[in-house]
């Protein structure tokens, strides 16, 4: 029997892990980000979970337009 140990959902945009080089604001709001994703990392290992279960929305970085498909399952070690 499995049990569910940790979960989270966090939105993305493909420019969201570059620092920003605009004004100040542009910079606290993206370490603001930072230090979200930084907590989310430090829960997820403190709950030592065996498996991950992601989904995303990335196909762009793995696929070409010529076979882009709608659900893709990926596994890996």
């Amino acid at each position: 029997m499995a049990d569910w140990v940790w979960g989270a959902a966090v939105s993305h945009t493909g420019a969201m892990m570059r620092r920003p080089s605009g004004d100040a604001e542009d910079g606290s709001r993206a370490n603001r980000v930072f230090a979200g994703f930084d907590a989310l990392s430090a829960r997820l290992r403190a709950a030592c979970p065996d498996v991950l279960i992601v989904v995303a929305t990335d196909h762009f970085l793995t696929f070409s337009y010529e076979q882009l498909p709608i659900f893709a399952i990926g596994t890996g070690v």
